[in-house]
C-alpha cells in the first residue's frame, strides 16, 4: 500500500500510525467486488466493477470540468441524473444528450432553458490540451497535458507517439513514472469522442487574441452561430459562456432581456452586433 496503510489480512489494514481499521469488502456504491490492486507505484483498494456508477460520475465530472469540456451549466447532480437514468456512461454520450432534449425537458428539475443551456454549452472543438488532459490519464494534469500539446501538435501526432513507443521523458518536465503512465494509458474511450470534436489549431498573433465571446440572438449577417465561431476562432479568439472575464457579448439587439444579455450588463461586459464585431477583424 502506501506509507500509511499495509496489508495484513484479507479484510484488515493496519494503520502505521493508528489504530487497525477494516477494509471495505464490497463497494459502498454498487456492491461490487473490491481488490487491492498495484497502479502505478502505489497501492490503491479499486472497486472491480468497471460500470460502477462512481466510477462513471468520477470521469464524467473530470471531463466536462475546467480543464476539460469546461460546461459551467453542467452541474454533479445533473451528471448522476443522466447516469441513473442510462443516458451517460461514456464521455463521447455527452455529444448525444441533444437526442434526448424532448424527454429530458419534462423530467423533474429541468425545463426548456436550463437543459437548451447545457447543450449550447457542449463544444465542438477544444485546445489539445484539454484533449489530453481530460482522459483521465493518472498524473497528467494541466501542466503536464500543455507539454504535451507543445510537442505534438496535433491529436493525430500525439497517438501516433504512444503507437511507436515514443520516449516521453524526453519532454523536460515528465519524469519516468508519468512517461509510464501515459505510454500504457487506455485511449479507447478518448478516441471515440475524437469523432465528435475537432482540435482548435493554435493561432499566433491573431486579431482577437486574448479576447472571448458569448453569442446570443439572431444573426443577420452570418448564416448560423457555427460560421460566427469558427470566424473567432480562425483570428485567435474563444467562445465561452457570460462570465466576469468574457471580453464581448455578441448580440444585435442592445435591448435584448435574454438570460445572457442580462448577465452581461450585470458583470459590466460589453455588448457589440456583429457589424461591431467585424470591425474588430479590420
Amino acid at each position: 500500500m502506501n506509507n500509511l496503510l499495509k496489508k495484513v489480512n484479507d479484510k484488515k489494514l493496519e494503520a502505521t500510525y493508528g489504530n487497525p481499521i477494516l477494509m471495505p469488502t464490497a463497494c459502498p456504491v454498487c456492491g461490487g467486488a473490491v481488490r487491492i490492486e498495484k497502479k502505478y507505484n502505489t497501492e490503491v483498494l479499486m472497486c472491480m466493477n468497471p460500470n460502477c456508477n462512481a466510477k462513471i460520475e468520477g470521469k464524467l465530472i473530470h471531463f466536462i470540468g475546467a480543464h476539460g469540456l469546461d460546461i459551467e451549466s453542467m452541474s454533479t447532480a445533473t451528471v448522476r441524473d443522466l447516469i441513473k437514468i442510462g443516458w451517460l456512461t461514456q464521455m463521447s454520450d455527452i455529444f448525444k444528450l441533444k437526442n434526448h432534449r424532448e424527454e429530458w425537458i419534462h423530467m423533474k428539475g429541468y425545463g426548456e432553458n436550463s437543459v437548451d443551456k447545457i447543450i449550447e454549452g457542449i463544444p465542438t472543438s477544444l485546445e489539445l490540451w484539454k484533449v489530453i488532459a481530460s482522459a483521465g490519464i493518472p498524473n497528467v494534469e494541466k501542466r503536464t497535458a500543455m507539454l504535451l500539446a507543445d510537442k505534438f501538435e496535433t491529436w493525430e501526432n500525439f497517438m501516433n507517439a504512444i503507437s511507436v513507443k515514443f520516449d516521453f521523458t524526453s519532454i523536460n518536465g515528465i519524469g519516468a513514472t508519468t512517461a509510464k503512465v501515459i505510454a500504457e494509458f487506455d485511449y479507447t474511450e478518448i478516441n471515440e469522442v475524437m469523432k465528435y470534436i475537432t482540435v482548435k489549431q493554435k493561432i499566433v498573433g491573431g486579431k482577437l487574441d486574448n479576447m472571448s465571446f458569448c453569442i446570443t440572438g439572431s444573426l443577420n449577417m452570418y448564416s448560423n452561430r457555427d460560421e460566427l465561431i469558427k470566424t473567432i476562432e480562425a483570428n485567435g479568439g474563444k467562445v465561452a459562456g457570460v462570465n466576469k472575464n468574457l471580453t464581448y457579448l455578441i448580440c444585435n439587439d442592445k435591448t435584448s432581456t435574454s438570460g445572457k444579455s442580462k448577465k452581461a450588463k450585470e458583470l459590466g461586459i460589453k455588448v457589440i452586433t456583429e457589424d461591431e464585431f467585424n470591425t474588430l477583424l479590420n
